[in-house]
């Protein structure tokens, strides 16, 4: 009995001991199923990745008007940004479509302080802010011209679009890719510049009948010389008549003048140019000016004595001036015996009076008047007036501003 009881405290002890062998494994194993290799422990950041970056420096000065202001983001997307002025004008604006990206759409005021600010958010959600202030220049002169044709004029079909400024351009490549003309129907044309102050567009062709122009000078922020800025952009329109008028002059071979009219001979009127030493000059020109009286002096010309054979002071009637220099189709009831037979006149076009009444009343500004059959050394200028269709298309087509896209 000793011996069986003896054996039943060895059992119990044994029993005992792998019961505490068991708990020992038992608890890694527990430890270990519910920690699962989770990343419980790890810490959301406080502060946000993202890194902002606007490409006009804080503080910065004379900053350019045409400048593009932009605003770009690393480890985030932009989620607000402006441009403003001091009196909260924003400017405008365009978002990179994957979000880390925004640049300005037009130009900057000039002589203005702007602040541009930015937020963005990164992938916790968390925001970064950044902000500039700057201030762009000053001009010395704004960039102000006068259009030929004027706003909401009908003109005739030679009629060039005529932009002349009123100080001299020194980067005719800005201020030139600024102009845009928009035309229904298009019509093929380039821009080239007349003299360091008046650019000039034309198409290959006269204007077809009824043609609808727009022109805008987008040249706001344009720096066109040192200290000469564009202030503002302007976009202005014009009709071209659905009247076709076309003059045709011969002075050596006919001495008459044949008026077209969309393509048809509507009248021919004998007529009398410029005589030896005085000689009308040949080639392409355009109505620019419509008078019903024009007062006409030699001294004008360089002949000032009343006792010379070509001295004058008189008034004209029915005046269509074709240069600047003095050259006009007019009445001129004196040499109707001359006219249609040879040239008398001091280089103006003359005819009889019912002939320039009526031809005063069926032309408008902008009709090309073509004149051959002058001395080949009395040419039509290109500033003296319209002479714009003198130059070949393949000269005219290229443009003279260095760089420029001048084809439309």
């Amino acid at each position: 009995m000793r011996e069986t009881a003896s054996m039943t405290g060895r059992s119990a002890q044994a029993l005992r001991r792998l019961r505490v062998a068991a708990a020992v494994l038992v608890a890694p194993l527990l430890f270990a199923a519910c920690s699962g290799g989770s990343k419980a422990t790890d810490t959301k950041p406080t502060e946000s990745v993202a890194q902002i970056s606007i490409s006009v420096p804080n503080g910065a000065e004379k900053v350019e008007p045409s400048t593009k202001v932009k605003v770009t983001v690393k480890n985030g997307k932009l989620k607000a940004v402006t441009v403003a002025d001091k009196e909260g004008k924003p400017v405008e604006g365009e978002l990179s479509a994957d979000g880390t990206a925004w640049t300005t759409t037009s130009s900057l005021d000039l002589g203005t302080d702007y602040t541009a600010e930015a937020v963005a958010v990164d992938q916790h959600g968390l925001t970064k802010t950044a902000k500039s202030v700057f201030e762009t220049v000053e001009a010395d002169k704004t960039l102000r011209f006068e259009p030929v044709p004027g706003r909401g004029q009908t003109v005739g079909v030679g009629q060039p679009i005529a932009i002349t400024f009123k100080t001299k351009i020194k980067d005719r490549k800005a201020v030139q890719d600024a102009l845009v003309v928009e035309t229904t129907p298009r019509v093929e044309g380039a821009w080239y510049w007349v003299d360091s102050k008046s650019v000039h567009w034309r198409p290959k062709d006269y204007w077809p009948a009824g043609t609808k122009v727009t022109v805008k000078a987008n040249l706001k922020g344009v720096k066109a010389a040192p200290g000469v800025y564009g202030a503002k952009n302007v976009s202005y329109s014009f009709n071209i008549s659905k009247n076709a008028n076309i003059l045709k002059i011969d002075l050596k071979n006919t001495h008459r003048m044949q008026v077209y009219r969309n393509g048809e001979l509507l009248k021919t009127i004998p007529v009398t140019g410029g005589k030896p030493g005085w000689d009308t000059r040949s080639g392409i020109k355009v109505i620019m000016t419509k008078e019903p009286s024009h007062r006409m002096r030699s001294s004008t010309v360089g002949v000032a004595n009343p006792e010379s054979l070509d001295y004058y002071d008189l008034d004209v009637k029915y005046a269509l001036r074709v240069t600047w220099s003095g050259e006009f189709l007019h009445q001129a009831e004196w040499s109707v015996g001359d006219q249609g037979r040879r040239n008398v006149s001091h280089g103006c076009v003359g005819m009889s009076p019912a002939n320039a009444r009526w031809l005063f009343n069926i032309v408008q500004i902008g009709d090309p008047v073509e004149v051959i059959g002058t001395k080949p050394s009395k040419k039509m200028e290109l500033t003296n007036g319209f002479g714009d269709w003198n130059i070949p298309w393949e000269v005219w087509s290229k443009g003279n501003a260095e760089g420029s896209e001048s084809v439309g």
